[in-house]
């Protein structure tokens, strides 16, 4: 076989279609420099020509430096490859070691598994987990990508003790098992690894809690003489290779015991077990299998990631980035559920307690009128529904039976399955012995409980009950107690005393009075100690956050009252239950659980006891949905029953006959205060949303999580014109967005974002999530998108409805960027990202877009992408003549930017200081005197880098509209903002005309007073010089042609770290020969120009990021092409 050079083989790598397998001869492991899970490789001499002389390490160096380049981009090439095909899987981000990044010589699982999926790879052979955790470059890969999964690989650097391993061993003993071997530092190993595998899940599960993690143990390794297994062992006397393959099986089974305990114990991670699938003849080496072994390997994360994608129990969570599938959702509504053991079944258990046994609660018998009925009826309700139900009544309801009893359900419950607990009773407190209350008054370290017969039962163990039941077990609970709306911390108990007096408590209230309580916990201290011994002392915010929480099936919450009121009792059902009753009707109620609670609200009709649900613990979002009580059959997933929206199909535009002409427009006032405070760049605040809501804080990190430039967590929190409206039929009937729906907005969000990117204006969120009733109430589609808050409307400044819908198609339809709805309508525009277009009014569904797009174009994503292209941006050479009379700036080397004072004495920094304009090639740019030379450095700099890459990409007098557009766009990408629409016209000038009338008459448009003065002392300097002056000179090189010209003329001026400029641009051509552009007669024919005027800020963030790429690409250019202006 013929030798390749190391040049030719380089030139192989270079070609990102090339398949890794093609350049695997070329390379050999280099065994001595290999750690364990991090092979290292060195050129084969039998197919390379080896580099010999003085730069041969040199060369070589710089070949498996390609080696490495070469294995990361090609993947992250074929990710996006995948995605301009049409990709509309599941988007995927992997991190780990050898097992998914080993480079060229194997087919890892990874390169098996993106054969099939859109995989951004982050792995890198010898990665350790504690890197991994602490760099966190899989956070900012699913922020950058929105991937729906994480696929993470790692530990087994960590086993092997980077190949330390003999001082974990115990020496050959033959009286030893192989698992007596491990010492307790081997232990320390896994707590280390273990450590850091939760670190990741938690950092995923905070900021992404939609995010499937999967990971994986390995298999057994086979030690040969490898320097990880094989020869430590041999170093302790351990040479049977049986014996060798029995340790190595063992620290594989404690590893893999603890990775898929940890994983349980976590939500949304699976453990992947790996044990037996390569078997002991497919290893390339002591550690990695061949590329056969992976990819059975890889079956098994495919077999997760279908069941991710495909067949999940209801709605998923779909957040996407820009990357994002256009039709996941569309296919994740249609995916059927997972429902295990046929038709669903239910059980319920009903408590009702009229009174308690007087021996434990110290004499009181805490007599209640109706809970027994209370239970009765529960009971009718639950047999009526098909379920099977289970009655306990008063002195039956004793602690044991009724956990007994839910124990019971737990265990013969499946995925599908429901539990119904419903308990009339008292409430009370005992101290919290278990240390798990969040409070740091130690008065208030108290758990809330409910008063069974005999003994009362913690909050804390209720939640460890509901541990429990499986994932994909649907849990309602509906307790008529005082303090209820959670279940979690039924809230402050009312004073037992005020001013000295004692309070009398109304005889209906469902709680235990204070008195009582504290007798009670006091006279049996020892029982309630040891049973807090039995539960958990995970603190309570931890067990009720979605994030953290250890429960895994779908709990839902239905409670008489809020945290901080009282249920009451009455002669024969509670006022909860009660309530409840009339509106079920028999079973005539059509609504779901969200309608449910607001009927029986209002048939309570009392401010003092107001019935809450409670969703934070919804893992199945629809639940909250269906109808209350109902069963759902086989094939039916939550939220899809006989009252859910039906199911769309790809092929229909299902809304375009069901939108109707809704009308929940805000006031004009608070409309025209939200479009103010966009425009002035400050951000939008709800006066009530962070007081009044609960969940707000945790909806805060949810909205953060999404990356949005451009709105706030509020601004998704308006509750609709309707709501606010004082004495309105709609006033109050709006809520916040339910926990279990917030995931549906985020798409919608990252559109919308997109969009004020792209058109740049300012825009108002109008309305957001509607509640069922309030949607009804306004007139709104009955199957309106705004109700599973997917949808939102809105109003931009500066641009009508109409014409918002029309540039917001275009988005859509032509450049694809989403899949959703868009309506017209006359004050406002509806977006929603259902998973398939749909376009009304029909007029407007079928009017053709015009050919050009009305969009600006597409912002950076992130800093990365914005460095990239000023990188990549070609800058065209100067075209004035060197070496001119009279050329030098004091800007012509760059400005000191340190942190020390200012310097009088340095004659640069001097002149820099009090320099008051310059020409910059075809610009004239001037300052008020309130920019520092930092900042006027920053302006000639960015306008330069602008003009030249404008130069490079189009004839600037020609190619009028191509070259503006580019200058434009290259200012936009260093950080300049227009505040407003640019004043445009195209005029001709009379013979005998001067074009500095025009720039002063164009500049007046947008110029503050200062930069108008200082402009036209600019104007006036430049007309004093002679005609081969070296800034003349310079000016008319860079801006004019035979045929005609292109100029800019700016005026910077500075608030704070803010600098805004009145920038104006003008082109034109003519006939008659010239000798100044600003200031020549041009005869008697005619000239035609063009002119613009804007007003531009520069943001001070963005520019300082990127500040030192436009310095280094302007370091040789800014000392000819820019020359100062001296006014006097």
């Amino acid at each position: 076989m013929t030798k390749i050079t190391v040049e030719q083989l380089m030139s192989k790598m270079s070609d990102l279609n090339a398949d890794e397998s093609e350049l695997s001869e070329y390379f050999i492991l280099d065994e001595e420099r290999s750690g364990p899970f991090s092979p290292k490789f060195k050129l084969n001499p039998a197919t390379v020509q080896i580099p010999r002389g003085a730069n041969a390490a040199q060369r070589t160096a710089a070949l498996m430096n390609s080696a490495n380049w070469f294995a990361r981009m090609n993947r992250k090439s074929a990710f996006q490859k995948k995605l301009a095909q049409g990709y509309d899987g599941p988007i995927i981000v992997s991190e780990g070691d050898s097992w998914f990044q080993y480079p060229i010589r194997l087919r890892d699982t990874i390169d098996h598994l993106m054969a099939s999926y859109a995989i951004y790879s982050l792995g890198a052979a010898g990665d350790l987990l504690k890197r991994m955790a602490d760099k966190q470059e899989y956070i900012r890969a699913l922020e950058e990508t929105g991937a729906e999964i994480l696929l993470l690989s790692g530990g087994g650097n960590d086993l092997v003790a980077g190949g330390a391993l003999a001082s974990h061993l115990e020496a050959f003993d033959p009286e030893l098992a192989p698992a007596d071997y491990l010492l307790p530092s081997f232990q320390a190993l896994l707590d280390d690894a273990l450590g850091h595998y939760g670190r990741m899940f938690r950092q995923v599960q905070q900021r992404f809690p939609h995010v499937n993690i999967l990971c994986h143990g390995y298999d057994y390794p086979v030690p040969n003489k490898d320097k990880w297994l094989g020869q430590p062992m041999e170093s302790r006397g351990i040479r049977d290779r049986a014996l060798q393959m029995a340790i190595a099986a063992e620290m594989m089974d404690q590893f893999n015991r603890r990775l898929r305990r940890l994983s349980r114990s976590m939500p949304n991670v699976t453990y992947i077990d790996c044990r037996g699938v390569v078997g002991n003849n497919r290893w390339f080496d002591g550690l990695h299998p061949t590329g056969e072994g992976y990819g059975d390997v890889a079956r098994k994360f495919q077999l997760e990631i279908n069941r991710i994608a495909n067949a999940r129990s209801g709605p998923p969570v779909v957040v996407s980035g820009p990357f994002g599938s256009a039709v996941e959702l569309s296919r994740a509504l249609q995916a059927p559920p997972v429902i295990a053991g046929g038709p669903a079944k239910g059980m319920s258990l009903h408590v009702g307690i009229n009174s308690v046994d007087p021996t434990h609660y110290d004499g009181w018998d805490g007599q209640l009128a109706a809970c027994e009925a209370d239970a009765l009826a529960m009971q009718g309700i639950a047999e009526s529904e098909g379920f099977k139900p289970q009655l306990v009544l008063t002195s039956d309801a004793t602690r044991q039976n009724v956990v007994d009893e839910i124990k019971r359900a737990a265990k013969d419950l499946s995925p599908g399955d429901m539990f119904l607990f419903t308990v009339s009773s008292h409430g009370g407190r005992v101290p919290d012995f278990n240390q798990d209350e969040d409070h740091d008054d130690d008065s208030q370290r108290m758990d809330e409980t409910l008063c069974l017969y005999d003994f009362q039962i913690a909050d804390d163990e209720l939640y460890m009950l509901w541990t429990l039941f499986r994932d994909g077990v649907r849990v309602l609970i509906m307790p008529d107690t005082c303090h209820s709306g959670s279940m979690a911390r039924f809230g402050p108990t009312a004073p037992a005393e005020l001013f000295g007096r004692v309070i009398p408590q109304d005889p209906r209230i469902r709680a235990m009075p204070l008195y009582v309580e504290d007798r009670v916990w006091r006279a049996n201290e020892a029982a309630y100690r040891t049973a807090s011994k039995s539960y958990s002392a995970m603190k309570e915010s931890v067990m009720t956050a979605p994030l953290s929480s250890p429960i895994q099936a779908s709990v839902l919450n239905l409670g008489a009252c809020k945290d901080t009121q009282y249920a009451m009792d009455g002669p024969q059902n509670g006022a909860f239950t009660g309530a409840l009753l009339n509106v079920w009707n028999g079973g005539r109620f059509t609504g779901d659980y969200r309608a449910f609670r607001a009927a029986i609200d209002a048939e309570i009709g009392s401010d003092s006891q107001t019935p809450q649900l409670f969703e934070r613990l919804l893992k199945q979002p629809n639940f909250v949905l269906d109808r209350p009580f109902t069963l759902q059959p086989a094939g039916i997933s939550s939220g899809t029953g006989t009252v859910a929206a039906k199911s769309f199909s790809a092929s229909v535009d299902p809304m375009t006959e069901d939108e109707g002409d809704e009308n929940d427009l805000l006031p004009d006032a608070e409309l025209d205060a939200i479009l103010s405070a966009k425009t002035r760049g400050a951000g939008f605040r709800s006066a009530t949303a962070a007081l009044e809501w609960p969940d707000y804080a945790d909806f805060d990190g949810f909205i953060r999580s999404l990356g949005l430039k451009n709105f706030g967590t509020d601004e998704f929190l308006i509750l609709g014109g309707g709501h606010s409206t004082p004495g309105g039929k709609c006033q109050g009937k709006n809520t916040y967005p339910p926990r279990g729906l917030w995931t549906n907005i985020a798409k919608t969000a990252q559109a919308l974002d997109h969009f004020r990117d792209r058109i740049g204006k300012p825009i108002a969120i109008t309305n957001a999530y509607r509640g069922p009733a309030y949607n009804a109430c306004i007139g709104g589609a009955k199957q309106s998108q705004h109700m599973k808050f997917c949808a939102l409307d809105f109003k931009v400044s500066g641009m009508s409805a109409p014409e918002a819908a029309k540039a917001l198609r275009w988005l859509r339809d032509k450049e694809g960027f989403f899949t959703g709805g868009i309506g017209r309508y006359s004050s406002f525009t509806h977006i929603d990202t259902r998973g398939v277009n749909a376009t009304w009014p029909p007029a407007f569904r079928d009017m053709k877009l015009s050919g050009s797009s009305p969009l600006k174009k597409r912002e950076p994503r992130d800093l990365a992408e914005r460095i990239a292209i000023l990188i990549a941006t070609m800058l065209a050479k100067p075209r004035s003549a060197p070496g001119a009379k009279s050329r030098s700036s004091a800007f012509a080397d760059p400005v000191s930017r340190s942190n020390d004072d200012f310097d009088p004495t340095s004659e640069n920094a001097a002149h820099q200081q009090s320099l008051q304009a310059a020409v910059s090639a075809s610009s004239v740019i001037s300052f008020v005197e309130n920019l520092t030379p930092s900042q006027k450095e920053d302006v000639l700099l960015s306008t330069l880098f602008a003009q030249r890459a404008a130069d490079a990409k189009a004839d600037p007098v020609k190619e009028r509209e191509l070259w503006h557009t580019t200058y434009m766009d290259m200012l936009s990408l260093m950080g300049w903002t227009r505040e407003a629409a640019p004043f445009e016209a195209s005029q001709k000038m009379k013979g005998n005309g001067s074009f500095d009338k025009v720039v002063l008459a164009t500049l007046a448009q947008v110029a503050t007073g200062n930069q108008f003065k200082i402009v036209e002392s600019a104007m006036e300097a430049l007309r004093g010089l002679a005609a081969d002056d070296g800034k003349i000179k310079l000016f008319d090189f860079e801006t004019s042609t035979s045929t005609g010209g292109n100029f800019q003329i700016g005026s910077a001026e500075a608030s704070g770290d803010v600098i805004s400029m009145a920038l104006g641009a003008f082109n034109f051509n003519f006939k008659d020969k010239k000798q100044n552009i600003l200031f020549v007669s041009w005869g008697k024919n005619e000239l035609d120009y063009w002119l613009s005027a804007q007003k531009v800020v520069l943001s001070p963030t963005i520019y300082a990021d990127i500040r030192e790429i436009i310095r280094d690409k302007l370091a040789d250019t800014r000392k000819t092409l820019i020359a100062d202006i001296d006014i006097g």
